[in-house]
């Protein structure tokens, strides 16, 4: 037993201590693991923003996306109805309505709903305005002839065009990058310039320029022609481009049918196997007679042009590869 007035036992001493030292140590080790469940819950929130702004920037893409394919749908839905305005005008009027600002008042007659005109891929001041500025009247005999260009619609940044060809034809066009400043010209091109605007790596195509005032004397000449309707080597093609290189008919049957060129041209030589009613080629507004078997030379500063397979599976089906041309200012000439 102790004596009052002298210190307790060093066992004491040591035997109290030590709770104070464990409840030091519990206490140390609730801070840890207030801090270390904090520091968890602040990775997990920063883990979940960024998966959550991930999510959101796929679900902005695909209904991006998905607006713009419904856009498409409409605007090919649209330029059916206007195909077939287009039809009952010609069946009263036997053309098509003449080039000019407003398509719309021609065709409202023969189109029931109003908002068919509208560009549903871009916010157009007036409804009718693309469709007009693009139209081009084709010929007679172009309009019964398919694949032959009328007019268009645009998406806002010009990389999506719905075009619409002779023979009720709709089609889509992805990957351009059409300048403001060329819309026009590019329509009067009969769908030839289009494949040039395309991105860089497509097959043959090339750039092209637009007419200008130093283009030699000739008229307009633009149509189609059948060069080899049955995949024989008998025919005869050569076009000559502005930088000396040139396209032959050994280059088309070398690519095994999948050659397509869309560029300008200064001179092209050909000699067509199709029959008369498979040529549509139109000069200065006029029918322009081409013949199996003679040989035809076309020449000019600024021809634009299309050398397509028709039949790319292989196969010899009527109306393997054409020859489309569009040229402001060209001659042609027939061999006797």
């Amino acid at each position: 037993m102790a004596t009052p007035g002298r210190s307790r036992p060093v066992e004491d001493v040591a035997t109290s201590a030590k709770p104070k030292r464990a409840e030091r140590r519990r206490a140390k080790n609730a801070i840890h693991r207030r801090n270390r469940r904090r520091a968890f819950t602040l990775t997990e929130l920063l883990s979940t923003f960024v998966i959550v702004s991930v999510l959101l920037g796929i679900g902005l893409c695909l209904c991006r996306g998905a607006r713009q394919a419904a856009r498409t749908v409409v605007a090919q839905g649209n330029l059916r109805q206007v195909s077939v305005g287009l039809e009952l005008y010609f069946r009263r009027f036997f053309n098509y309505p003449a080039e000019s600002d407003n398509l719309v008042t021609p065709l409202t007659p023969f189109v029931g709903e109003p908002r068919v005109f509208r560009n549903p891929l871009d916010d157009e001041p007036v409804p009718g305005r693309t469709l007009s500025l693009l139209y081009h009247q084709p010929t007679p005999a172009q309009i019964d002839c398919p694949n032959f260009y009328v007019t268009a619609l645009l998406c806002a940044d010009r990389s999506t065009a719905v075009i619409l060809k002779t023979g009720g034809i709709i089609e889509k066009h992805d990957g351009l990058h059409l300048p403001a400043s060329d819309l026009r010209q590019a329509a009067l091109a009969l769908d030839l310039q289009w494949g040039r605007y395309r991105s860089p790596g497509a097959g043959l195509s090339g750039p092209a320029g637009p007419t200008s005032p130093d283009d030699p004397d000739g008229e307009p000449l633009n149509g189609a022609v059948n060069l080899n309707p049955k995949n024989n080597y008998d025919f005869e093609f050569e076009l000559r481009r502005p930088d000396g290189s040139t396209l032959t008919r050994d280059h088309l049957h070398a690519s095994g049918g999948s050659a397509d060129f869309s560029g300008p041209a200064v001179w092209i030589r050909f000699t067509p196997k199709g029959n008369g009613n498979q040529n549509s080629l139109s000069l200065d507004g006029q029918p322009y007679e081409v013949s199996n078997g003679r040989t035809y030379v076309i020449q000019g500063g600024a021809i634009q042009t299309h050398v397509y397979n028709s039949s790319k599976g292989g196969g010899r089906a009527t109306g393997k590869w054409w020859l489309a041309v569009n040229a402001a200012h060209a001659t042609i000439t027939a061999s006797k």
